[in-house]
């Protein structure tokens, strides 16, 4: 779990990274692919959040301290979801990160716009 802190508002949300996912030979196929795809996508996001938040080693951050303070751009949208007592609910997401912000510094810069259209941060992996 990883709470994003808005430097503007104070306003935080909270999202949740996948790194590791045990899958043991009880499981279906399925379940198995599900749970190795969700650590996949997982890791990526994490991978994301450090290279674009300015972390001095994005491959192998090491303890996980090394990720308080990071600066970040972050790309929030609306979500809806079912509660625990099946009450549907509105709420937002952490879409993805992104190199909104300079790392030495506080201060937003704009996301890249092409053609009227946010290019976001498509990272191959």
């Amino acid at each position: 779990m990883v709470e994003l802190k808005d430097i503007e508002s104070g306003g935080t949300i909270k999202d949740f990274i996948n790194v590791h996912l045990p899958v043991s030979e009880s499981m279906s196929d399925t379940e198995k692919t599900n749970k190795l795809n969700a650590q996949k996508w997982g890791r990526e996001k994490l991978k994301s959040l450090l290279t674009h938040g300015g972390h001095t080693s994005p491959d192998k951050p090491g303890d996980i301290a090394t990720l308080v303070g990071l600066n970040v751009g972050v790309h929030v949208e609306p979500d809806s979801y079912t509660d625990n007592s099946g009450t549907e609910r509105e709420g937002s997401r952490v879409k993805r990160f992104g190199a909104y912000y300079k790392v030495d510094s506080s201060v937003p810069s704009s996301p890249p716009v092409v053609n009227g259209a946010d290019q976001g941060d498509e990272i191959p992996f």
